[in-house]
Formats: C-alpha cells, structure tokens, sequence
C-alpha cells in the first residue's frame, strides 16, 4: 500500500468535528504511515492529546519552541520529514493564515517551512465557509499548491444543512494517497478500467445479470490512481461507492458498456477489461412486466457485443491501447480456458480466477488468481484480499508497461510549433510537434495569427519539400481513420505530389515502433509526448 512506511504529520485545528482526527490517526497507522499530530491551542480543548498519542504511539506537538530530541526545533524537524501533510478539520481561521503567510503556531509554522504537498480538509459553519473572503484565501492556496478535499454537504453542528461538514475519513485517506502516489511509475499515463456486472433488461422490472460485485475492478482503478495513472472507470451497477480521485462513466448494459470502451480506446494507454459482461440479451424486451401465467417460460436470446474483440480490431488500427489485460473468471479447465481468451483476444495479460472457489471470485473480499502472459509465463498467486491483488497487477504491468516504452522507443528531434512561428523556419525539419491541433491553430493556440490548418499542406508551404506528412487522428480532422483524412484533404482540393502515411495518435499517446524517414513532418497534438 501506498502509505506504507511514509511519514505522515496531521495537523488538527479547533473545529467540532476534531474528534474524527482520532479515527484518521488511527487508520493512518492501520496503513502502515508513521504519524506525528500537531495541534493548535483551540484543538486541544476538543480532544486531548493523550488520545492521539496512544493511537500513534508518537508525541504530540503543540508549542513551536518544543524541542525533538533535544536538538532540532519541531516545526523544523517535522516539516522536513514529512511525505505529506494532513490538516483535519482545518478552519476558516488557519485557511486565512496559511493564506497570508503566518506563522503563529506550530501547525502553520510547519507548513511555511516544508516542501512536502499539503492537504487541506475544511469543516466550519455553512456561512463562514462560504463568505467571500474564505472562498479568496481556499483560491489562493489552491493556486499555490496545497490539495482541498471537501468540504461535504450535510447536517451542521449548528443544526443546519448546508456545506460545511468534514469529509469522510476514507476520503480524506484516498486523497492521501492519489497525492503520494503523483508522480508514480504510470504517472500521465491514461488507464481505462470496467468493473461490474452488466444487466440486461427482460422487462421493465427483471435482467439477466451475475453475481460480479465490481470490487475486483474498483480495486484496479484505485491501485492505477496511486501509481499516478489518469484513471476512468466505466461500471456497470454495483453497491461500492465512487473512488475518489477517478473519472466515473456510470452504464447498464453490455452495449453501453461496448459504447464507451470503444469511443475511449484511442485516448486509452492501458486497458483492464474487469467487468462481467453479460453474454447475452433478450432479442424482444418486453415493455410491461412479464406475468406468471404459464407454467413454463421461454426467452430468445442474442449475443451482445463482444468488448474485448472489439478493443482488439480497434487496436490494430489505431494501436491502442498499448497494454490490455482480460480478465477470466472460470468454473473449470481455468488455465486451458484462460489461455485461449488471451490468445483470441489478443491480449498482453491476462487474470483467471475459479469462481466456484467459495473464498474467491463474486461477492466475496479476496481472490485467488492466476496470470499468464502473452509470452506464455504463468504466475500463481496465493489468496489475497483483492486491494492487494489489484496492486500487484498494477506493480507488474507498470513494469510491461516500462519494458513496452523500452522496446519503441524511438530517437527523434525536431521543432515544436507554437504562437507567432514562422512558417519558413519549418522548410525542412525533421519532427514538428504542432501545438492547438495536429494542423495546427484550430483552438486559437497554435500557429500564427491568420495561419489556417491547410496553410502546412498547401503546395509551396511545407509539403513539397518532404517526403510524407504523418497526420494524427482525434485533433483537427476529427478523423482517425486514414480514408477519412484523405477525403478531408481531397474535399479541400490540397494537391501534392509526396505520399502520406496517417497513423491515428491521440494526446499523451507514445509511439512505438514509429519508423521515420528523413526529412519528414510529424503533426502532433499539444502536450504530445515521443518516448
């Protein structure tokens, strides 16, 4: 786990809700976190600090002149050590003093002086949190750096209802982590996960469904978020809360669930296909609800779509997603079953599980899984609570996703394109990385005032002087495919006499195995990265 072995300060402010710090200290421990408290004066009238102590089996700070052993000053000794600070509750008084820069107690004295990424859990009166003034200083500090989480909405100490309330502790955690975890082996890279058991309406009150909970794949958004992953979870209905810190994408059927993978294939880095998805639907939905009135009952079934080999056709064109893992979940012949998926659905990796096992598989907290590889190497993995399941998943294909970034690595240089360029300095270069679109300028941050996106292809401009232009998909054109970018160019009338070779690439893509010949132009996206 994420936290595990790090140091941790929580700083607890005067606010009602600083008895759920006790609860936040506790469970910072549970997950292995060194933790030090500092409290200001006001929070300790609201919980003792002996209680805090006992939880973290450290010392509690309150005076900024109190020494640690015996040499360093506090605020100085625990600023440094700290992998991140946590203030819970943190009030509208001591927003407004990190704010403006004070000082006064240990708490802020600590946080002036450290490096460590701070994290910041508002709880105060609905009106204190709205007035202007602390919505300024929360802006401020958003601006310079420190993390917010909350505040929530609900029932105050005062008695109202409005937004004020301390965030759960769980979240509080969850952000801990998704900051830890920033600049993580799969930082940047974007993660597409489905978790769930998809329904398949028979009527207006029945499905075909199964048993899936979708731990196994919130488990995997989670773990891709610590490593620093941009993580969207596309699920079908289940009973677990949102993960925080991941896009949500919230779906019934299989064909939704097909829907959204496929649009999000070619801005996917690395796919975990975890959901159940149901194999089949009902040809006929009825439109009011079935009646017992026959003993016997049948239903016409379909086929739905297939997810994966649909991500596998998708692939080849676009060659996304670099990395995609299946997931098997298997009643007999699990490693012949489990083989066969991975070699038919092409995929690098993938996760099989006997489901008839009562410890593991639907509806229970662990998992006993086995992995192969698409080299044919077989992992056996004891039973483990599925949070650690996931986050050994996520330890090995960040290494597969590495070894992949290794193999196509590809040595370019060239020039970026940006405002106010000059068209003639392109004659002749090799890469051009070309900000606002792949042709540049379409979102008024690309090339120069009045330079439109045909202005690169136009005879006499930037074309006839190389040998091919490489066009990216899902930027200008809106079109990955390359007929649809030869009919763009032919709808135009842009004539040339050199070939064009169109790759789909989409923003924050590598390319692997990107032969490139001399000289050529390469229209990238903004924020494009070449491995």
């Amino acid at each position: 786990m994420i936290l595990e072995g790090k140091q941790v300060v929580l700083g607890i402010t005067g606010g009602i809700t600083a008895y759920k710090a006790a609860d936040l200290a506790s469970k910072l421990v549970q997950a292995g976190a060194t933790v030090d408290v500092i409290m200001t004066q006001a929070a300790t009238r609201l919980i003792a600090s002996l209680t805090l102590q006992t939880l973290t089996h450290r010392p509690v700070s309150v005076d900024v002149f109190r020494l640690l052993e015996e040499t360093d000053m506090a605020h100085i000794a625990l600023s440094e050590r700290a992998d991140v600070i946590i203030v819970a509750p943190v009030t509208a008084n001591t927003i407004a003093k990190l704010a403006h820069g004070l000082a006064d107690n240990l708490l802020t004295a600590t946080i002036l002086a450290t490096r460590a990424p701070v994290l910041l859990a508002p709880a105060m009166n609905a009106d204190m949190y709205a007035n202007p003034a602390t919505q300024a200083n929360l802006r401020t500090l958003k601006e310079r750096g420190f993390f917010i989480v909350g505040p929530a909405h609900g029932r105050l100490a005062s008695g109202r209802v409005g937004w004020g309330r301390l965030v759960a502790v769980k979240q509080i955690i969850e952000a801990a982590r998704q900051i830890l975890g920033r600049e993580g082996p799969l930082a940047g890279v974007r993660v597409l996960v489905t978790a769930g058991g998809t329904q398949e309406p028979l009527d207006p009150v029945r499905h075909l469904g199964n048993r899936s909970s979708g731990r196994m794949g919130y488990a995997l958004a989670t773990a891709a978020r610590d490593c620093g992953a941009d993580v969207r979870l596309v699920s079908a209905p289940t009973a677990l809360p949102e993960p925080y810190g991941v896009e949500m994408v919230c779906v019934r059927t299989a064909e939704e669930m097909h829907r959204e993978v496929v649009v999000a294939v070619p801005h996917t880095d690395i796919l975990f296909m975890a959901a159940a998805v149901a194999d089949y639907k009902a040809i006929r939905r009825a439109t009011s609800k079935l009646k017992k009135d026959e003993a016997e009952l049948t239903l016409s079934l379909t086929r739905t779509p297939d997810i994966l080999e649909s991500v596998a056709m998708e692939r080849d064109i676009l060659g996304q997603p670099g990395l995609v893992v299946g997931f098997a979940a298997e009643t007999d012949d699990l490693i012949k079953n489990a083989q066969e998926k991975l070699a038919g659905k092409r995929l690098d990796l993938i996760v099989a599980n006997d489901v008839t096992a009562p410890d593991s598989g639907f509806e229970v907290e662990t998992n006993r899984v086995v992995l192969i590889r698409r080299d044919g190497a077989i992992a056996r993995w004891p039973l483990l609570d599925k949070a650690e399941v996931a986050e050994r998943i996520l330890t090995l294909v960040a290494e597969m996703w590495e070894e992949k970034r290794d193999e196509g690595s590809t040595d370019v240089t060239g020039i970026k394109v940006g405002h106010g360029t000059d068209l003639e300095a392109l004659t002749g270069c090799t890469v051009l990385l070309c900000e606002g679109g792949a042709v540049g300028g379409v979102d008024g941050r690309g090339l120069a005032p009045g330079t439109r996106e045909t202005d690169l292809l136009r005879p006499g401009n930037l074309v006839e002087k190389v040998h091919g232009v490489l066009l990216s998909g899902g930027s200008a054109f809106g079109l990955a495919a390359a007929d649809g970018v030869m009919r763009y160019l032919e709808e135009r009338k842009i004539g040339f006499d050199v070939g064009v070779t169109v790759v789909p690439i989409v923003p924050g893509a590598i390319l692997f195995d990107l032969a490139i010949g001399d000289p050529f132009v390469l229209m990238l996206p903004w924020g494009m990265q070449l491995a």
